[in-house]
Parts: C-alpha cells; structure tokens; sequence
C-alpha cells in the first residue's frame, strides 16, 4: 500500500548562535602566587629555625663560657683571701712632752670595735658633745663565748652637762690627761674579740687608752688599717697623729697590690708634739662613772700615774 506524501516540510534544526570572539571571557590561567606565597613560608620558617638553633647553641656556649669564668673569678677570690689574711703590726708613739698618755680611736658609738685581746683590762675614754666624758673598762665580766664567737659588751649611760646658772656656760668636769693606776684585774683569760659598745645617747667618740709615752707605747695591731691617735698631758693642748692604711705598704712589695694583699711594714712610729694650752685649767680626779652594765673596779683616784723606766 502506498503512502501518499505529505506536502507539509520538515522542520529544520535550530541554528546555534556562534558568540563573536571579541565577547568572549579571557581565559583564566591557575596563579603562581599561592606557590610562592608557600615557598616563601616554607624559607621563613627554615629560617627561624636556623636562627633559633643558632641562638641556643650561642647561648649554650655563652653559659658554659660565663661558668668557667666564674669558677677563675672563685678560684682568684680564694688566692686573694689566703693572701689577704691580716697581717700583725704594731704602733709605736713618742710625744713631746713625753708626760702623757696615748689613745687609739676605736669610733663612734652604737659600734663594734676591732679585735681585742681579753687577756687584759681595756681601759676607754667616751666623750659626747653636751654631756660629760667618762672613763670606764672592759673587764673578766664583759667578756662572753669562746673561739671566734667570742666578745664582750659595754653599755654606757652618758650624763647632760649641767650649766652654770651664774655665767650660763656649761660646766664640764675635765678627766685628767693622765689616768690613774687601777689594780690589777683578776678573772681574765686569753683570747680576743671585737667589744659591742653602746651609748644614750649614742654618736660618743671612743678612745682606747694605749700605754704613756713615757713608758713607751709598742700597741699590736692589725697592719695595713688606718688608725687616729691622741696624745694627752696636763698643761698640753691635745695633740693627733694618723695612719692611713697606705703607710703600712712596704716598699719592697708589688706597689699594685691591694693593700690587703701587699706586703706590710711589721710597725709604724709615730711622734706627736704638744702645744702648750695657756688656758689649761688643773684636771680633776676621774669621777664616779655609770659604768658598764656589769659589775667592774673602781677607781682609786689617787693613785699616781706610771713614771719614766730607767
């Protein structure tokens, strides 16, 4: 059977509509940036860690280097110290005229003196502007402890000088230039310390009555110290003498040295001259003094002071 043909066309496909090139977007490409943004965290970071290593192992170094300077700088403090032990010495004092006593400032009170021997009475002088001086000793019952813990005290109540009510001037009791004898301690034993001296008030000058230039003066001590010394006689205006701690250098030493490591002279003497004191006014015998806290020897008085040896 035959099909008779339709007289309708066929539809056709539809035409696509080709885009002209100018409208088209650029293309794309894929950025480099990321990989070398990642590149150069990657150098950073190794180089940080180069850097923080490097700073550890100069810091290692650094302490190892500091340790074994400060064991050099232990070792020369010990070798300074072994050399630097004190050295004795002794002071020797003439006077002119040679009638008078000699005394070493020890300082000023609240203080701890240096090393005494308690073998012996210590006989001080304290004085303090506005009140009257006094003379008091270190004795047996001063003394406490043993070896290097060994030392004694003293504790002094200074009196205000009283004022004249007719010329208002105060009237000081002078001590005399020359101290009496005392007698003989007892109970002393050997060994030294330093003395704790206290005042009310306190701000006192202390004077260590050393011997009388008459009898000669030859007082051990410590050498390369600075000391100040006085020289007392009735008539005499006082008269001061010092020693700085260089004095003690000998000549024959390392000039460089630290004075406590330096080679030392075993004595300095020294002369002191007097002054006539035209307003000298006769001292008065020692009076009464507070005294330590401790029960000590008074003084007699009248005992007359030592004369010249032949």
């Amino acid at each position: 059977m035959v099909t008779a043909r339709s007289s309708q066309p066929r539809p056709a496909p539809p035409v696509v509509d080709v885009p002209l090139m100018e409208e088209l977007p650029p293309v794309r490409l894929r950025s480099r940036a990321v990989g070398i943004i990642s590149l150069l965290v990657v150098v950073a970071g190794a180089i940080a860690f180069y850097v923080v290593y490097k700073n550890q192992r100069e810091a290692t170094a650094a302490h190892e280097a500091q340790r074994a300077q400060d064991q050099r700088d232990a070792d020369e403090r010990t070798r300074q110290l072994r050399e630097a032990q004190a050295d004795p010495g002794r002071i020797a004092v003439t006077s002119t005229p040679s009638e008078a006593s000699v005394w070493l400032k020890l300082g000023r009170t609240n203080l701890d003196t240096q090393v005494l021997p308690s073998s012996q009475m210590l006989r001080l002088r304290i004085e303090h502007d506005g009140y009257q001086p006094v003379d008091t000793e270190v004795v047996a019952a001063s003394w406490e402890g043993t070896g290097l813990a060994r030392k004694a005290r003293l504790a002094v109540t200074l009196k205000p000088v009283p004022i004249d009510k007719k010329t208002h001037q105060p009237q000081v009791a002078a001590l005399p230039a020359l101290p009496a004898n005392l007698p003989e301690p007892t109970g002393l034993t050997a060994g030294e310390g330093p003395v704790h001296i206290e005042t009310s008030p306190p701000g006192a000058e202390v004077w260590l009555l050393i011997g009388f230039a008459n009898t000669g003066v030859n007082f051990p001590t410590i050498a390369g110290r600075p000391y100040e010394l006085r020289a007392l006689a009735d008539g005499y205006k006082p008269g001061y003498a010092s020693i700085t701690a260089d004095e003690w250098r000998d000549p024959r030493g390392d000039p460089r040295a630290p004075i406590d490591a330096a080679r030392k002279k075993e004595m300095i003497a020294k002369h002191i001259d007097l002054e006539v004191d035209p307003d000298a006014k006769p001292a008065s015998p020692s009076p009464s003094h507070p005294g330590p806290s401790h029960p000590g020897p008074s003084h007699p008085g009248s005992r007359p002071a030592p004369k010249p040896r032949k």
